[in-house]
């Protein structure tokens, strides 16, 4: 792409940044054949203008509003930082597998969330030894429709908007179960509060499984790193893993880590 005026560069980067949720400086200076100093002014005007955050190395679309973070129809929230969910979903996929070399190839429970972090996560389950544990109606689905882990889905109310059980009947199910490991996201990271979600619901249901769980690893790509929701489900100690993208915020990271939180992140 030849160099363009200022402000036609700005609308191309609005643009990417509404598209994919995060963009970084080397790509977007590549893409607009500019300077990285050149995109980083421009995230820098951008940024004073409120119509992004800057980070190091890139920048992140503005958090929605806490209510509206879990409130959008699933499939949109499917297609939002995809390559980023996908890459996570990956080395997700590596901590079930190094569970069952730990465990001598055992039968494994897994827990998943109704986020779509999850649900890409669902997509690379094959192995039939598996057990699945989730209130995620998607995935649900998405396991019966082919050969693969068992599923066990916990019943509840069907919330419609976020295509997952929920209530107290889903809770008092997970009472019953073991589990090995569980996967889920957060609608918001806070180095000190730690993880959050917009919904009481969905917060109390990711508490009871932290609580059966053996090891809980949170799902959670770089633009959940500025947001923020009401409701804080788990402090950075009482999860054992965070697996986020390479544009998660540098310095948040090392906060958490300093907490003792083991955090990875991917491209």
């Amino acid at each position: 792409m030849n160099d363009v005026l200022a402000e036609e560069r700005r609308r191309q980067i609005v643009q990417r940044i509404r598209a994919d949720g995060a963009v970084r400086v080397a790509e977007l200076a590549a893409n607009l054949s500019v300077a990285e100093e050149t995109v980083r002014r421009d995230l820098k005007l951008l940024d004073e203008q409120g119509v992004l955050t800057r980070t190091h190395g890139g920048a992140l679309a503005l958090a929605k509003p806490a209510d509206q973070s879990f409130d959008e129809p699933f499939e949109h929230r499917r297609k939002a930082m995809l390559p980023q969910k996908q890459a996570i979903a990956r080395e997700a996929l590596a901590r079930i597998s190094q569970r069952a070399a730990d465990h001598g190839n055992g039968p494994a429970t897994i827990a998943l969330d109704g986020s779509t972090t999850a649900w890409q996560l669902a997509t690379l389950l094959t192995d039939p030894t598996l057990t699945v544990v989730t209130n995620s109606l998607m995935i649900t689905t998405l396991l019966a429709g082919r050969p693969g882990p068992r599923v066990v889905c916990v019943g509840g109310s069907l919330d419609r908007d976020l295509m997952m059980f929920t209530g107290m009947i889903a809770l008092d199910g997970l009472r019953h179960m073991i589990v090995d490991l569980f996967f889920c996201s957060c609608a918001g990271v806070h180095p000190q509060r730690g993880f959050s979600d917009p919904s009481e619901a969905g917060a109390h249901f990711k508490q009871q499984l932290i609580a059966v769980a053996d090891q809980t690893i949170v799902l959670a790509d770089s633009s959940k790193f500025h947001a923020r929701s009401p409701v804080v489900f788990a402090s950075p100690g009482e999860v054992n893993e965070l697996i986020t993208d390479a544009a998660a915020d540098a310095a948040v990271v090392g906060e958490l880590e300093a907490t003792g939180l083991r955090c990875t992140r991917v491209n």
